[in-house]
């Protein structure tokens, strides 16, 4: 008895050996905590920007963790450890996000606080992490995919998620609305301009509208645009999504 009782701990321990393997370090009370070196400090700057105006607009603490590698672990476990750990969220609340990857492993886990199981579905968390991050770093740009699935996680903590929109094939038909719609403007910017080259396309705005965030300029924060109140929260009842890309 006793030596499958002594067999039985080594098995144990052989499982939640790698689960424990990586030594998470102190809470920074940063958004960007760039272990692996994937952006620039330019791009963390911006970046985090982004994430603050997000904390300051509703609440939600958004956090981005890159590691060099799990040293064997499991990503999900990993990231929802170091999420509990850090306190990732709200004084009571519990309204955190984690965005986790371990750059090596090519593996990645977007783990979402319970507070904001009502809001931000698990259906959610997959299609951020299979159809914006997953493309993204499959082509290394590491800075275009997290800054896309920040402006994509502004819209579903508003409550105004209807789901990723997924590249179409391009349509003669849309050409020719396209074209339509073109020679309106530019018919109605002549003559507003007085038949003068001066004239501008009244229509310009609604092609190019702002994404959430700023993507130039210096960052406007000091400190990595640190939370101002650091970190509080720490409930994650295991909501969101991990794979690897």
């Amino acid at each position: 008895m006793k030596k499958f009782r002594f067999l039985g701990l080594i098995l144990f321990s052989l499982w939640i050996g790698p689960l424990f393997a990586l030594e998470i370090p102190p809470a920074t009370g940063r958004p960007i905590n760039d272990y692996a070196k994937i952006f620039s400090e330019e791009q963390v700057q911006q970046l985090g920007k982004s994430m603050k105006l997000l904390c300051d607009s509703t609440s939600t603490q958004i956090v981005v963790v890159s590691i060099p590698n799990l040293e064997g672990g499991d990503v999900y476990e990993t990231a929802i450890q170091w999420a509990k750990t850090w306190g990732i969220g709200q004084k009571d609340k519990d309204n955190g996000i984690l965005l986790f990857f371990a750059m090596e492993d090519r593996k990645m886990s977007i783990i979402v606080g319970s507070g904001l199981e009502g809001v931000f579905p698990d259906g959610a968390a997959y299609d951020i992490r299979t159809e914006i991050l997953t493309p993204y770093f499959k082509r290394q740009e590491y800075y275009e995919g997290v800054q896309k699935a920040l402006e994509t996680i502004a819209i579903v903590v508003q409550g105004e998620y209807k789901g990723v929109e997924k590249e179409q094939p391009f349509s003669p038909l849309l050409l020719v609305v396209l074209l339509f719609i073109f020679a309106i403007a530019l018919f109605f910017g002549r003559k507003g301009g007085g038949g003068g080259r001066g004239g501008g396309l009244g229509a310009a705005p609604l092609f190019w509208g702002g994404g959430f965030g700023s993507r130039g300029g210096g960052s406007g924060y000091s400190d990595n645009n640190s939370f101002g109140g650091g970190f509080g929260g720490g409930g994650f009842g295991g909501g969101g999504s991990s794979g690897s890309w």
